[in-house]
């Protein structure tokens, strides 16, 4: 009976073993930019997102493979335009492997931004909100 149960534990342990060590592809789909605060900021401001190193997808990324003890970086950014000196804030998050399961996720990211002009409009800046859509499935 002992050699039994080890011989299934051991077969157990592999399996998990192999289930847990396993590639897994991730798309990532920027579903929503929001502006939750702020303060004379104005309308004309760009959303983008980035991952390991490739960055500028205004909505859907390319699905890339991720292994076990791997990590990648996702990054939000913002783009203000129409001005002399533009504004420009971005926000990194580091997810890793160890954290994602085969499903859907929601992951929301919150951004500060604040406008470097000086005067009247000292106190632009806003708080953006990017709710993304990560999802994982197997390879």
């Amino acid at each position: 009976m002992y050699l039994q149960i080890s011989i299934f534990t051991v077969f157990m342990l592999l399996t998990i073993s192999d289930v847990s060590s396993q590639e897994i592809a991730v798309s990532i789909t920027l579903t929503n930019t929001q502006i939750v605060e702020e303060c004379h900021f104005g309308d004309d401001w760009n959303a983008y997102f980035g991952f390991n190193g490739k960055y500028k997808y205004s909505k859907q990324g390319d699905k890339f493979l991720l292994k076990p003890n791997e990590k990648f970086s996702l990054k939000s950014m913002v783009f203000e335009g129409n001005e002399e000196y533009g504004d420009y804030a971005e926000k990194t998050a580091v997810i890793s492997y160890e954290q994602l399961e085969v499903g859907r996720y929601t992951f929301e990211e919150l951004l500060y931004v604040e406008d470097e002009n000086t005067g009247r409009y000292h106190c632009n800046n806003a708080t953006f909100k990017f709710t993304y859509l990560i999802e994982v499935s197997l390879r």
